[in-house]
């Protein structure tokens, strides 16, 4: 076996194991020392002895290999894309594929100071890519929450989606904590032409919030926003920040929001007394931080929304009401 990184030296390995016809085998290669990230790993079946190969065109691979910051933050953490540097420091960009892929823009959701882009317009059906906050310390948080701005349009016929996952081992495994694809990604409606949102629109950029309560009390927890392409338009994430809920926003939308009843069969009402926001989002998690229902309600300053959680099992449901750039999160019992 022959085997290599980009810009290194070809190496040359022997395995001496036997693999039936049909059959696989798993192979420790030596280490082997990498100068820069990212790198290309190529590794190649140089002769097989004791028999024929009939199929050749499986001989070799070649995968793509990123380096994950050891760094690790300490929460809150804030990203606002204003630094022309991107990826951020700190922050790691994977490329599922071809040349579209995450990359900072000059317009954001408050002023045209910065954001991320996915170019979905341009990423072949089928790519994923990532981006990968920090490694994030969030155990000095209390309900700990990720909130971003979000600007999205659709294009007729092509569905994209973007998921939230999170990690504890370093991305070996993954949770998903939000996940919205296609019409519900969308903010802006359809365009058949590439899409860029006004800087500091009210109606092109919506408040996102996903629940991070299963990884409360973790030193190390790495997040990615994972974008699968369906082909269809551009997306912009701004504002990006890992917070506790506690103390967040001003007291007069905290204390204009309410939730009850708290223990319900499955009626619950959210009312919103002077709230004025372009528009509200509503999310609702179970006990293990799963994001299970999500709508945007009316932008009117005073209005009640209500939700019917009958058609989940019994347990404990937190609803997080997005509006003006905060989160406001409140605890309900379901009881069947």
């Amino acid at each position: 076996m022959s085997y290599s990184v980009t810009g290194g030296s070809v190496l040359n390995y022997t395995a001496n194991t036997t693999i039936a016809p049909g059959s696989s085998a798993t192979i420790t290669l030596p280490n082997i020392s990498i100068a820069t990230f990212p790198s290309t790993f190529t590794c190649s079946v140089a002769s097989v002895n004791g028999g024929s190969d009939y199929v050749t065109g499986n001989n070799s691979f070649s995968v793509t290999l990123y380096q994950i910051p050891v760094n690790v933050s300490v929460a809150p953490v804030t990203q606002d894309f204003v630094a022309t540097t991107f990826p951020p420091v700190d922050w790691t960009r994977i490329n599922g594929g071809g040349t579209a892929t995450y990359t900072r823009s000059a317009v954001g959701a408050t002023a045209a100071n910065g954001s991320t882009k996915m170019d979905f317009y341009n990423s072949a059906a089928g790519d994923v890519d990532y981006l990968y906050t920090p490694k994030v310390d969030l155990s000095n948080l209390t309900n700990p929450v990720l909130t971003f701005k979000l600007a999205k349009a659709s294009y007729t016929g092509f569905i994209d989606q973007c998921d939230i996952v999170a990690s504890t081992d370093c991305g070996a495994t993954w949770t998903t904590i939000w996940t919205k694809s296609d019409p519900q990604l969308t903010t802006s409606g359809a365009a058949t032409a590439a899409f860029t949102p006004t800087s500091g629109s009210t109606t092109q950029w919506r408040n996102e919030s996903a629940s991070l309560s299963a990884f409360a009390g973790q030193t190390e927890v790495l997040i990615a926003f994972k974008a699968i392409s369906g082909y269809g338009n551009n997306m912009y994430l701004d504002d990006i920040n890992i917070q506790s809920t506690t103390g967040i926003g001003e007291n007069e939308t905290l204390n204009s929001i309410s939730v009850f009843p708290t223990i319900t069969s499955g009626d619950v009402y959210v009312n919103m007394n002077n709230v004025k926001s372009d528009s509200n989002v509503i999310s609702i998690y179970d006990a293990q931080g799963k994001l299970v229902e999500t709508f945007v309600s009316s932008a009117n300053a005073n209005s009640q929304v209500y939700i019917n959680l009958a058609k989940f099992q019994s347990g404990i449901y937190m609803i997080h009401v997005a509006a003006n750039s905060q989160v406001i999160v409140k605890k309900v019992v379901l009881e069947k």
